[in-house]
């Protein structure tokens, strides 16, 4: 019988990996319906080694034994990760005076910090196990925060979950966040400090970095090298994601793959034997991985490439499928929550492409005639976008039109800025350099120039439904791939699966270019801290309120499928809000944007640059909403559905209570920062889990409880959409 596919054992096992999590993921969720399938599993891997085993098929034994040893492992990690996540015991139920270390800080678009996450937390004096997630119910103080500053907060904690409802925190359990806290935060509450250790070393970095080279470029050095991206703007986030090289902004297999590469062109030149080679590189690859905090990326590429080295000492050819399918495994069985995690699945999707793919794409460029010095990096970089895609569609919602051209012209160039900035980056923490990290910089500024025009191109980002179905593409580029050995007619199967997958793509997005009817009469708040908007999805869409925080506005329209949005209605245009918009204008189809006329600043005006359908609220012939205030005040805005049915939603820096006796009443929900003890009959939607001196009305659904939402306004009923 003819094979259509090598066995490769590390590949069984990295199936078998898979199988196994989703099957634990199924008991957490139903524990009889996943011991009964864990059961059925376990029992069939068990009859196909003694089958295979009775008939010497050693390879086939070999790959299945693994597979019952793996999967052991990542059982008792499965539970041991899990357990240990919610074994901290803390205060639920009473307030808390919490303490710690700002490890990472999460931004607006306009820079300011609106949470922070700390380590070495202290909950009463208490010293507690992982990170807690601040969040700030004030900004005033927030600009003065710092990566390695101490704070001390106090409030009620909530717990985060990792598995809810089935569905795994990937992002919670990459960063070991444990709880949530809500709180103001005072001049008093910090107190400054540069760190000690790593971190102490990576705050004189930054700074240096800074000085050398200014806040923008000195920001996106520092991030390269350190994969931290809390003193990174905005802007370039956002440029370089719409230019499809987001990806060298966060510490990846890139990264590793050019450290690796640079030292060990060094160590050849220097006549180091292959034994010392792999020896030497281990130890850098891993002094770099705890520099950088242990990324899924640099743990993949690393466990990659330590493979590979060891493959060369053995004196034995590389298998990259292999290699890719052993560092999956390894990683997994000990670390198993990581594969809900998106750099995880980035990291290595990308690699499975350029494994399945390149040689192919290659191989047909040279055939006709193509350069040479072209026709690798053009497959190299076509066979990792193909990779990535169902990934990168599936977390984020749409894709970069011109990523691969972006790709070929701006890696070399940021790939060898970023080998002159590790070979600087030691030199400056001894030595006083400006110049020279200077002179690396300008690398910075060829690629901002370059990135700079996918602004003006058309179609720039294509929305692609996220669906869990996308992640069947995989299967499909594995079947057609040159690893699938089919006969003669080989090329027509190839092109029929490809024509299947670009089907499986493109049905279930044309499928949604109209309304969900699932979203249909509801409110959507968008789930950003101190930021109150809300999404109101009738017959059309309308997106009303402070508009600051445009990253989460962004995450509730991908959640819930909405690609058109009719009609913008922002309390105040400012400059920061203004560049958000325009970002948002340049991924998504958007009707009008409108203000009322006094609260619209020549900044907002100027930072919404090439947009041409704003208005004067007062100008708009939107009959849905209308703008609600107090005296000469803005406050925010009342909408009716068809029936009338009308919804109230108060900006951040407004109170609801100050709002006209008569449109409260006539509003039976509102969406609001916090219940200020004052009309408890009503459905408030708000971004406090708690009200003023922490009363609750009769009916309150939180952002801070359920994440992203829905409200079905006829229903009654919240959505949770995590």
């Amino acid at each position: 019988m003819r094979r259509i596919v090598n066995l490769r054992i590390m590949l069984v096992v990295a199936v078998n990996e898979l199988l196994t999590i989703f099957i634990l993921c199924l008991a957490n969720y139903n524990l009889y319906t996943g011991i009964t399938a864990g059961s059925v599993y376990l029992l069939g891997l068990v009859t196909v080694c003694v089958l295979s085993g009775k008939k010497r098929k050693e390879k086939l034994f070999a790959a299945f034994v693994l597979c019952i040893i793996f999967g052991a492992i990542t059982c008792v990690s499965f539970g041991a990760r899990l357990g240990l996540h919610y074994s901290n015991g803390v205060p639920l139920d009473k307030t808390c005076d919490v303490s710690g270390e700002v490890d990472a800080i999460a931004t607006r678009d306009d820079g300011t910090a609106v949470s922070a996450t700390i380590k070495n937390v202290r909950v009463n004096g208490e010293k507690a196990r992982g990170e807690i997630q601040v969040v700030f119910e004030n900004d005033v103080f927030a600009d003065m925060i710092s990566v390695s500053d101490k704070i001390e907060v106090s409030g009620r904690l909530y717990p985060v979950e990792l598995i809810d409802g089935g569905i795994v925190n990937g992002n919670a359990y990459r960063k070991n966040i444990r709880y949530k806290i809500y709180s103001e935060l005072s001049a008093d509450s910090i107190k400054k400090s540069t760190g000690t250790g790593i971190a102490g070393v990576k705050s004189k970095l930054y700074k240096k970095l800074r000085l050398a080279c200014g806040d923008r470029y000195g920001s996106i050095a520092y991030c390269m090298l350190t994969g931290d991206k809390s003193e990174l703007d905005s802007a370039t986030t956002r440029i370089y994601g719409l230019a499809g090289i987001g990806h060298v902004l966060a510490v990846s297999g890139l990264h590793v793959g050019i450290i690796v590469a640079v030292f060990d062109f060094i160590l050849r030149r220097m006549k180091v034997s292959k034994i010392a080679r792999v020896i030497v590189i281990t130890v850098l690859l891993a002094l770099y991985a705890f520099f950088v905090g242990l990324p899924a990326s640099v743990l993949r590429a690393g466990v990659m490439c330590v493979i590979g080295l060891l493959t060369m000492v053995n004196g034995r050819q590389k298998d990259a499928l292999s290699s890719v399918s052993a560092a999956f495994s390894l990683i997994l069985a000990f670390e198993p929550f990581l594969l809900f995690e998106v750099g995880f699945l980035l990291s290595f999707s990308a690699v499975f492409g350029a494994v399945l793919f390149f040689k192919t794409f290659d191989s047909a460029l040279r055939k006709i005639r193509f350069p040479k010095i072209l026709s690798a990096p053009i497959s190299l970089t076509a066979s990792v976008h193909i990779g990535i895609f169902p990934v990168y569609a599936y977390f984020f919602g749409s894709f970069s039109t011109y990523s691969v051209l972006y790709n070929l012209l701006l890696i070399p160039l940021l790939s060898a800025t970023f080998v002159l900035f590790v070979i600087v980056s030691p030199l400056m923490l001894l030595l006083d350099l400006n110049m020279l990290p200077r002179l690396c910089a300008s690398g910075f500024a060829f690629a901002d120039i370059i990135s700079g025009t996918v602004e003006y191109l058309p179609l720039n980002s294509l929305y692609v439904n996220s669906n869990i179905g996308l992640f069947v593409l995989f299967p499909l580029y594995f079947a057609a791939s040159g690893f699938f050995m089919l006969p003669r007619y080989k090329r027509t199967v190839s092109l029929c699966i490809l024509a299947l997958c670009a089907v499986s793509v493109a049905a279930p997005t044309i499928a949604t270019l109209n309304i969900s009817a699932s979203i249909k009469y509801s409110v959507i708040p968008v789930n950003g801290y101190g930021d109150v908007t809300s999404v109101f999805v009738d017959d059309k869409v309308t997106v009303a309120g402070d508009c600051k925080d445009i990253p989460a506005l962004r995450t509730a329209l991908k959640t819930n499928g909405i690609r058109k949005i009719d009609f913008i209605a922002v309390n105040k245009l400012t400059e920061s809000v203004g560049k958000g918009l325009a970002g948002l204008t340049s991924e998504h189809s958007v009707g009008k944007i409108a203000c009322p006329i006094d609260n619209i600043e020549s900044a907002g005006l100027a930072a919404l640059g090439r947009y041409k359908r704003f208005y004067a609220f007062e100008e708009t012939d939107f009959e849905r909403i209308s703008a609600v205030g107090y005296g000469d005040r803005h406050a925010g805005y009342s909408y009716s559905f068809a029936d009338g049915l009308s919804v109230l939603t108060v900006g951040y820096s407004s109170r609801y209570v100050s709002v006209p006796t008569h449109v409260i009443d006539a509003a039976p929900v509102i969406r609001c920062f916090m219940y200020l003890d004052y009309a408890p009959d009503r459905v408030y939607l708000t971004n406090m889990p708690s009200g003023y001196l922490g009363e609750v009305p009769r009916y309150q659904f939180s952002c801070a409880e359920f994440g992203n939402f829905v409200y079905k306004v006829y229903d009654g009923e919240a959505i949770a959409r995590r």
